[in-house]
């Protein structure tokens, strides 16, 4: 029963002793001689290894970084209620016709947008949720002209497996669209005065 109590002996001791190898690790100290100055600390096994002092770094980083994350959200809440707040002030004012309302309105709709990551690019992902897989094999001549008719039939099989993620309307891809039977060439190269050449 005491092996599931987080504040055993044990286990205190474990805590207290990553911290000292996290105290130490910032000073500069390589973990051969973290490992070194805590095996000579009272309570420290003298088999304490690098490898053992490596873990301890990295468990405590992990535990901070956890804390960190969790003080970021309550932050993050915070300042979502404030906005709410402040929200609720001027938007009775903005439906009156209030342009500077209607500014601070916006202003406030845009920054709860980027707390809650509304913004973030759109994330294309395969039909399991990894990453989608696709070939392209178009060869194209001097003169900027497909070779062969698989151009046009990779750009489809592309459109669909976007259209597929989501990414674009469905039926993207399917014989019969635009873009997909097109193959554009490159445009020409620029002369040497910066104009192209037609």
């Amino acid at each position: 029963m005491q092996q599931n109590n987080p504040a055993s002996p044990a286990k205190v001791k474990v805590a207290e002793r990553r911290r000292k190898a996290l105290a130490l690790r910032k000073q500069g100290g390589s973990y051969r001689q973290i490992a070194d100055q805590l095996r000579k600390l009272e309570g420290i096994s003298p088999k304490y290894s690098v490898g053992l002092a490596y873990r301890d770094v990295m468990d405590e980083l992990k535990k901070l970084n956890a804390e960190c994350a969790e003080e970021a959200e309550a932050i993050r809440r915070l300042e979502l209620e404030r906005l709410d707040e402040l929200f609720a002030h001027y938007y009775p004012k903005a439906v009156k016709g209030d342009y500077a309302s209607l500014d601070r309105i916006l202003a406030i709709m845009g920054q709860r947008a980027r707390y809650l990551d509304l913004y973030a690019a759109a994330k294309i992902a395969g039909p399991d949720g990894g990453p989608i897989q696709a070939q392209v094999t178009a060869h194209v001549t001097t003169e900027g002209e497909a070779q062969s008719d698989d151009a046009a039939d990779n750009i489809a099989a592309i459109l669909a497996i976007l259209a597929e993620a989501g990414v674009l309307p469905s039926g993207a891809g399917q014989a019969g669209d635009a873009q997909a039977d097109q193959v554009h060439p490159a445009p020409p190269d620029p002369a040497p005065g910066g104009v192209p050449v037609a």
